[in-house]
């Protein structure tokens, strides 16, 4: 496969990851015997707050669960546990199961939730919040995230919300694997805030991480460098601001001014001649800090809100 040396674990999986990215044509569908998902596991003074069920399941697990009353997940599921949890991941992991398979799963042993929590990463640098993921396959990232609702909905009823728990994008440098650019990561902070935020029954988006780790074998998607320096998705997650459809003449922007309580004002500022001019003076963003402008651009033009009070300014978006 011509994969480069690696020292660790992590580099390898980074590695292994970028090839798939590179090889597309050469990767196939393989089911993968002795298939586990792990739930909460308690330790020291966590365990004496909460119980924790291991549930074991199996890309099979519609088969198994026919029958709730004898099936694993049936049994679990009678016991009495105080609280209990867990959370699914884009795609199946070594020895795991979709997203996809594990809803169908517990569908079938008829549980019962008050929310479904989950991991939308992407599995590819090409791909986006808007754009790049496979429909017809067992993940469910952020640009398919409407998959998971429409799944949720059948499988456990209209009522249940979606918890997105982590998410982020790695950022090269340091990750010359799977990094993307400091620009396309707050570019994609923007994205992701939208597509959370104008998704039915999605209640939180939970940025992973805040400062990146210092061994650069670990995870590099935070809002600052191992140093403490902001990246420009620092700036970019303060208001997010994204563009969520456009024309040969126009360009609808979404942004959120946050904290989201009291109204706040901003200006909408587009870059011309080398400077920033405000378009349509000082206004108050709506309820949930949102603001929703269509502008009159063509495709190269650069747009950034300012929020004066609170001394914040967007990183640029760049119209596409």
């Amino acid at each position: 496969l011509e994969l480069p040396n690696v020292s660790s674990a992590p580099l390898a999986e980074e590695a292994m990851l970028a090839w798939e990215r590179d090889n597309p044509d050469r990767l196939t569908e393989a089911e993968i015997a002795g298939t586990n998902f792990f739930g909460f596991v308690g330790q020291g003074v966590m365990s004496g707050l909460f119980d924790y069920v291991l549930v074991t399941a199996d890309l099979r697990a519609t088969e198994e669960v026919q029958d709730s009353k004898s099936a694993v997940i049936g049994r679990i599921l009678e016991r009495a546990v105080d609280r209990g949890g867990g959370v699914t991941a884009p795609r199946a992991s070594t020895g795991g199961v979709s997203p996809v398979a594990w809803i169908a799963g517990m569908a079938a042993a008829r549980a019962r939730l008050d929310a479904y929590a989950h991991n939308p990463y992407p599995l590819n640098q090409g791909e986006t919040p808007l754009s790049g993921g496979c429909m017809r396959c067992m993940t469910i990232t952020m640009s398919t995230i409407g998959r998971l609702v429409s799944s949720v909905n059948t499988a456990f009823g209209p009522r249940v919300r979606i918890w997105l728990t982590e998410f982020g994008f790695q950022t090269n440098p340091p990750d010359r694997y799977v990094g993307v650019s400091y620009a396309n990561q707050a570019q994609y902070i923007g994205e992701a805030a939208a597509r959370a935020y104008l998704t039915p029954k999605v209640d939180m988006l939970v940025q992973y991480l805040l400062q990146d780790e210092p061994d650069p074998a670990r995870w590099q998607s935070g809002l600052l460098t191992s140093t403490g320096a902001a990246k420009p998705s620092y700036f970019a997650f303060e208001i997010p601001l994204a563009e969520m459809a456009h024309t040969s003449t126009s360009a609808t922007l979404w942004a959120q001014v946050r904290p989201t309580i009291g109204g706040r004002r901003y200006a909408l500022q587009e870059r011309r001649a080398g400077g920033w001019v405000t378009i349509g003076g000082v206004l108050r963003a709506g309820t949930g800090g949102v603001v929703k402008r269509v502008v009159t651009a063509h495709r190269g033009a650069q747009f950034r809100i300012v929020d004066a009070a609170a001394g914040i300014t967007t990183a640029p978006l760049t119209l596409t």
